[in-house]
C-alpha cells in the first residue's frame, strides 16, 4: 500500500494492523501524530455525511481514477497542515520576559552569556529555545548590553532596530526619545530618522522626530544609571521629570513652567528630596511634596 492510500484510511481510522505497523515506519509519523493530538483540541463543523458520500459516488462514476487522486489530495492537505503546526509552534514558542517596576533595575543573562541590564520602568523579552539560531531581543524602555562574540545580535523596538556582533552599548527607547550609545564595539542602528554605525565613543539620540548626535565621554564605562545616577546634556526638561518618575514612585506636576527648556544635569536615584533639588535649583525652581505628588514651581 502506497503512503497516500496510508494516510487517507489512517484519517479515516480504517488501517488494519499490520497496515499501521507499516504507517508508523513513515518518517512523517510522529508529525502525524501530533497534528491528530492538535486537532483534537477543535471541535471540527458539521456536514452532512451522506450527501458528502453521494457527491463522492457519483464523481467515480465519471472518473474511475477519483479514488487515486483523492488520496494525493488528502496526502497534500496533510502535508500542508503539519507544515502550519510545526510553523504555529515555533510562532507561539512561550518567550521569556523580563519586567521592571518603577525604580528598580534587574541584571538579565541571555542562553549566550550576554548580559543586560534593564532600567526601571522597563521590559526585555526573547527566545531561549530559538537562540543558537537567532539572537534577537525585544526592548521596551532603557538597557545596558553587554553581548558576547558570536553570530549577529539584533535589539528590536517599536521605534527602530540595532544589530551587533559582540558590543557593549546602550539602548532608551521611550514615548519621548530614542537613543543608542556605544561603548565598545561598533553598532548598526536602523531607525527612520537614521541609518548608520556608531563605533565606541560614538551615540545618537532622536527627541521628537530630531536627530542628535550624543558622544560618550571617554571616562565613562557604563552608562551612569547602572549606578543609581541618571545624567542628562542638553534635553528638555520634561524628560529628566519623566525619567525621575519612573526612578520614584512620585507624579510630578509642572504646570506652571515651561518644561521645554533644555537641562544639562544629573540626579540620584537614592534620595528624593536630593534628587529634587539636583534638578530644581538650576532651573530656578521650587517643589513642594505632597505624598507622592510632587508640585514645580517657578521661583
Amino acid at each position: 500500500m502506497n503512503k497516500e492510500e496510508l494516510i487517507a484510511k489512517w484519517l479515516d481510522h480504517s488501517l488494519t494492523k499490520q497496515e499501521f505497523e507499516q504507517f508508523k515506519k513513515l518518517p512523517e509519523y510522529e508529525q502525524y501524530v501530533k497534528l491528530d493530538t492538535y486537532a483534537s483540541r477543535f471541535a471540527a463543523p458539521a456536514f452532512d455525511q451522506d450527501a458528502l458520500y453521494k457527491s463522492i459516488q457519483k464523481a467515480r462514476g465519471k472518473n474511475n481514477n477519483l479514488r487515486p487522486m483523492i488520496y494525493k489530495a488528502v496526502a497534500a492537505v496533510i502535508v500542508l497542515l503539519v507544515g502550519a503546526y510545526v510553523s504555529l509552534q515555533l510562532f507561539t514558542a512561550t518567550a521569556t520576559v523580563v519586567t521592571t517596576d518603577i525604580a528598580q533595575q534587574q541584571r538579565v543573562t541571555l542562553p549566550d552569556l550576554s548580559e543586560v541590564i534593564l532600567n526601571a520602568n522597563s521590559q526585555l523579552s526573547f527566545h531561549p529555545e530559538r537562540w543558537e539560531e537567532n539572537r534577537s531581543v525585544t526592548l521596551a524602555g532603557e538597557a545596558f548590553f553587554k553581548v558576547e562574540k558570536g553570530q549577529s545580535f539584533k535589539v528590536q523596538t517599536s521605534q527602530g532596530s540595532i544589530s551587533v556582533l559582540g558590543t557593549q552599548f546602550n539602548v532608551k527607547t521611550r514615548p519621548e526619545v530614542f537613543s543608542v550609545q556605544t561603548y565598545e564595539g561598533l553598532v548598526g542602528v536602523s531607525h527612520p530618522n537614521y541609518e548608520g554605525e556608531l563605533a565606541k565613543g560614538e551615540g545618537m539620540r532622536i527627541i521628537e522626530n530630531t536627530l542628535h548626535m550624543a558622544p560618550v565621554s571617554s571616562t565613562i564605562q557604563v552608562p551612569t544609571w547602572t549606578k543609581k545616577n541618571s545624567t542628562f546634556e542638553s534635553v528638555p526638561f520634561y524628560m529628566v521629570l519623566k525619567e525621575l518618575e519612573r526612578q520614584y514612585e512620585v507624579r510630578i506636576v509642572a504646570d506652571t513652567i515651561e518644561t521645554q527648556k533644555l537641562f544639562t544635569g544629573n540626579f540620584i536615584h537614592t534620595d528624593i528630596h536630593q534628587a529634587l533639588k539636583m534638578i530644581t535649583l538650576p532651573m530656578q525652581l521650587t517643589y513642594t511634596i505632597d505624598g507622592t505628588l510632587i508640585t514645580l514651581t517657578s521661583n
